[in-house]
């Protein structure tokens, strides 16, 4: 068996059977959107060897004939539920480490602030200028800051606090 990359395949001499069998192995070890993208190169490069007259015009029309890949990926994150929240937020409870609150606290973060984990990060204690705790989020890409309300997770926060344990 022989192994071959981009500059050793004999691109002027795929045919319709090749890029059929591309299109048919591509789904196996790609997304959907990957894989179209690959076949859109693949095109590309044929569309290439036809304009060098490498390739006759009906031997071209007939291998770029192959469609692309249909598909549907999931969305990279979910919604947490509330039965899953309350037993991470259980387990928290139990851990008698300092570990214990400040995973709490993160969670509550987290999860009632709509926060990112490198948004999480990022945290810092901000300005109390309403009379309520704040958390000042300065997301890393170029949307401003936002804030998020903490006396909502106080009951959380406080013996985070107290203990000096840190959050992160």
């Amino acid at each position: 068996m022989t192994t071959a990359d981009a500059f050793t395949v004999p691109w002027a001499q795929l045919r319709f059977q090749h890029t059929t069998a591309i299109r048919s192995r591509l789904p196996e070890l790609y997304a959907p959107a990957t894989a179209s993208k690959m076949l859109s190169a693949l095109r590309g490069v044929l569309a290439a060897a036809f304009d060098l007259g490498l390739i006759g015009d009906e031997d071209y029309q007939r291998a770029v004939k192959v469609k692309g890949v249909k598909g549907e990926t999931l969305p990279a994150g979910r919604s947490v539920t509330l039965g899953e929240l309350a037993a991470l937020m259980a387990t928290c409870a139990n851990d008698q480490s300092a570990a214990g609150p400040r995973d709490a606290a993160m969670i509550a973060l987290l999860y009632s602030c709509g926060l990112r984990r490198a948004e999480l990060v990022g945290l810092g204690l901000a300005d109390e200028r309403i009379g309520l705790p704040l958390v000042l989020v300065s997301p890393g890409n170029t949307c401003s800051p936002h804030r998020c309300a903490l006396f909502i997770i106080a009951p959380i926060l406080t013996p985070v606090i107290v203990s000096g344990c840190h959050l992160l």
